[in-house]
């Protein structure tokens, strides 16, 4: 009984597997025009010649932050001076220095309230088939679902007043006096920035037409649609993958076996 199970168990599994390569075709495809920015592919199981799944993966690095961007929290300490000199009886300005620093101490860069660093997008589709039998042309509709990790530097400043010393004296002889008014404010800048992970659901739809050139080449073009349920920030607007609303054309190649 063991003998048989041995020998007939791998016969079975062939002929199993010749059967699925029959009716389920399998295809990995390659998108070109992501290239431009990130980095996708995609899988297709065929369920039946009018019905497939697809997976799809897409994945995006924005630009670098820079020197200025870290994670955790920035303290600095500055202040600013200003002078102006004011007529005696009139209390009009005659002269100003303007706001200048103290000091070499200067307040921190500024930097935009988000920094997008990555974007990482799955879906999952059915996609149903309209194709004419030997043609090598056939047209799709993909209703499906997306996932995306939406990753991103979240900055605050907060500023606080130390110091506000007022100082006013006389200076000159009579008739041309004049009153001297400086003004002295501190301050403590503190600024965090703490690198957050965004999980987005949301709903995809996708419309195309495909060539098939031979028996596995195939080219495909297709117009992506898609929303999320819901944004973690929407100024400044988010990268195109990460927006509540979001349509892309894309032209992939791919291979069937």
């Amino acid at each position: 009984m063991l003998k048989r199970i041995l020998y007939t168990g791998p016969l079975l599994l062939l002929v199993c597997c010749l059967h699925g390569q029959q009716l389920r075709r399998h295809a990995l495809k390659c998108d070109l025009t992501a290239f431009l920015k990130g980095y996708s592919a995609a899988y297709e199981y065929r369920l039946n010649p009018k019905t497939s799944l697809e997976l799809q993966g897409y994945f995006e690095k924005h630009r670098e932050p820079g020197p200025d961007i870290f994670n955790g929290e920035w303290v600095a300490h500055y202040a600013e001076r200003k002078t102006d000199t004011l007529h005696e009886y009139f209390n009009t300005i005659l002269g100003s220095s303007g706001w200048q620093y103290v000091n070499a101490e200067r307040p921190l860069p500024q930097v935009a309230e988000i920094a997008p660093v990555s974007t990482l997008q799955l879906s999952l589709g059915i996609r149903f088939i309209f194709e004419k039998r030997k043609s090598p042309w056939r047209i799709f509709l993909q209703p499906g679902c997306v996932t995306t990790r939406h990753r991103f530097y979240d900055i605050t400043d907060k500023i606080l007043v130390l110091q506000n010393v007022e100082k006013i004296w006389e200076e000159g002889a009579y008739p041309n006096q004049y009153r001297i008014k400086r003004r002295s404010v501190s301050y403590q800048q503190t600024r965090t920035m703490l690198l957050k992970n965004a999980w987005l659901i949301g709903l995809r739809y996708d419309v195309g037409v495909a060539r098939k050139f031979g028996k596995h080449l195939f080219l495909e073009a297709r117009l992506s649609t898609g929303a999320h349920l819901w944004l973690p920030y929407e100024e400044p607007a988010p990268p195109p993958a990460a927006r509540r609303f979001w349509a892309k054309p894309a032209l992939l190649a791919g291979w069937t076996f």
